[in-house]
Parts: structure tokens; sequence; C-alpha cells
């Protein structure tokens, strides 16, 4: 087809106008759109290490019957994700409060005594509920649910009640199983409470020191005896009658006062315990007893309360480096209770 020579003209002006525009406009878009690219990639690349290694991993999952350790990805990836979406994810609480590499296995074992460790990792047979041995693996145990008749698979918790056992490392004694989270601190490091550590502060250093200041008391305390029994057998060899342990010979020869809630007590240890208010006066007690030597007696025998019974005293000797009276309580009706300081406990 023949065109005139204008619209030949007009063709090949505007096919080069349209030629001129296309390159020069597509070259910067595609410089722009490989830039583009190429940022969002480094940026999604960016993202997914903060999700993968920056943010902390959820480390245990709660599947309604046993807890186990989250392997499963697609889980794992519905947690990072809202994680880092701002979510807040619950996580389940485990025993032990700080994490470590072998923080499972810690876990595994928690509330075994430390030479118990490799029975419970290497696995052990108990018998079940159904009467039936089960093989305990490393997986079973402290997950929470009492598979052992004996509750020997979780002495970590409370699955088991009365039949687990949780061991406290630095007492190095064992508690009843449902003692374990019951909001009561038993183990001075608050091991036993793991899943509210902040209810339980560390009180082993006060609890050791305690134990040092009664060690020291004891030694001081059983030297202090030994003059206290030598008092005793003089008094005998010069013919003064003494029917009792010569450890109390001292205590005895002197009487013993308390004020206390408007009350003076005065005990004359193996004769006597009275009251006295103003100028009132009652006998707690002039009959002895001993029911554990060195220990704890009875003074029987005192004033009639109305209606009955007669008063009287228990009196209770702890160890101590000096002699003192320190508590009177009315324990129960016309029964009374005093605690004594004294040398002479020290054995």
């Amino acid at each position: 087809m023949l065109l005139p020579i204008h619209a030949k003209q007009y063709k090949r002006k505007y096919s080069d106008v349209q030629l001129v525009d296309r390159k020069s406009f597509c070259k910067p878009c595609t410089r722009s759109g490989i830039i583009a690219v190429f940022t969002c990639f480094l940026l999604f690349q960016s993202w997914m290490y903060f999700v993968l290694f920056a943010t902390p991993q959820p480390e245990l999952q709660d599947s309604g019957h046993h807890v186990h350790v989250v392997d499963d990805p697609q889980a794992v990836r519905k947690l990072m994700i809202e994680r880092s979406m701002g979510a807040q994810v619950e996580k389940k609480k485990t025993p032990g409060k700080e994490r470590e590499q072998d923080y499972v296995k810690k876990d595994r074992v928690y509330g075994v005594a430390p030479s118990d460790y490799t029975k419970y990792t290497d696995g052990f047979s108990c018998t079940g509920h159904d009467n039936q041995q089960v093989s305990v693996t490393f997986e079973m145990v402290n997950d929470d649910y009492c598979d052992c008749m004996d509750g020997e698979d979780e002495p970590g918790t409370s699955a088991c009640g009365h039949l687990g056992r949780f061991f406290c490392i630095p007492e190095q004694k064992s508690l009843i199983g449902h003692t374990v989270n019951d909001m009561v601190c038993d183990c001075c490091d608050g091991s036993d409470e793991w899943e509210n550590p902040a209810n339980c502060p560390n009180s082993c250093e006060a609890m050791n020191m305690a134990q040092k200041k009664h060690q020291d008391i004891l030694r001081q305390g059983k030297e202090l005896r030994k003059h206290y029994i030598q008092q005793g057998e003089a008094a005998r060899m010069n013919g003064e009658p003494w029917h009792h342990s010569d450890a109390f010979y001292p205590l005895a020869k002197n009487c013993l006062s308390r004020s206390q809630a408007g009350y003076l007590y005065r005990l004359c240890l193996f004769k006597s315990m009275e009251q006295s208010k103003n100028v009132e006066s009652h006998s707690l007690g002039k009959s002895w007893r001993w029911i554990d030597e060195n220990k704890l007696g009875v003074l029987s025998n005192g004033k009639m309360c109305p209606g009955g019974p007669a008063r009287e005293t228990r009196v209770t000797f702890e160890c101590d480096i000096k002699d003192e009276l320190v508590s009177v309580s009315e324990s129960e009706r016309c029964i009374y209770s005093a605690k004594v300081l004294t040398p002479a406990a020290c054995v």
C-alpha cells in the first residue's frame, strides 16, 4: 500500500519519538527496579537473621499432656513470627532459673540428688499404674505426668503428689512431691518453688551462718558443761544429796526469773515454778519429773485452776553458753510451757 508522503513522514516521526521515549524511560526504570529488588532482598535477609538468631528461641511448648521440647518447624516459625510482630508469647515455665547449654538436661533431672543423675539420663524401669513395667526414657522424666506408681519419674514436679520425692541439694534433704510449687519455701535456695522463684529468695547463706553460730555455741557449751559436771561431782563428794544429772547442779542452785506480759515468772529448777502479779501469786508446779532427761521435764501439782486441773509447767532445755529463762506461755488451759537455755543441755 502506498502512503502519501506526509503520512510516511508522520509515521516515521512518531515512531522515532516512541522509540526514543521507551529507551529513555526504561533504562532508569530497569536500574531502579534492580536496586529496589536487591534492597528488599537485603531487608528480608536481615529480618530473618533477627528472627532466627537475635530473638530468644521458644523453649518448651505445652502439648496438654506431656511437655516436650519444641521441634515442629511450623510451630517454631509461628512463634517466631508472632514475637517479631510484637505479640507476647507465653512460654511454659520450667524448673531452673538460668538458661545454660545443657539446660534441658539439667531440667530433666531437676529435684534429683546429684549421685542419681546417671540413672535418670540413662533411663530406668518402674511399675506403672496398671502394674505393668514401664521403660522410663529421658524425655519422660519431669514431664509433669506420673508414669511410675512410686512417683520416681517426677522428682521435680508435683505430678505424683505424695509419692514423689524432691531433693534439696543445699540441705541434702528430701521433700514429699506435693510440696513442690505449693507456695511454701522448703529449700533454702527456693528450688522447690521454681514456678515462682521471686517468692523464695535464696536464704542459704543466712542458714549457713545460723548453723555456724549454733555449732560455735554447741562447742563452747560443751566446754562449760564439763565445768558444771565437775561442780556436781564435787557436791556429791562433799556429801550433798543430789539426785539429778551433775551437769544441772549449778543451774539448780539459782532461780531464774522473767517478766512477761505484766507477770513475773520465777523458776527454781526441780523445786517450783511461780507466777505473780502485784501481790497475787500462783504456783505453776512443785513436783518434778523428767520426761526426756537433759531435754524435757515437768513441774506438776501446782495451784488448782477453777474447776481443775492443777496447774503444771513443762520445761524444755536448749543448749547455750548461759543460763536463762527465755519464754513462758500457757500452751493449754492451766498447762504452761517454759524454755530454758543452759550449757547443761549441750550434749
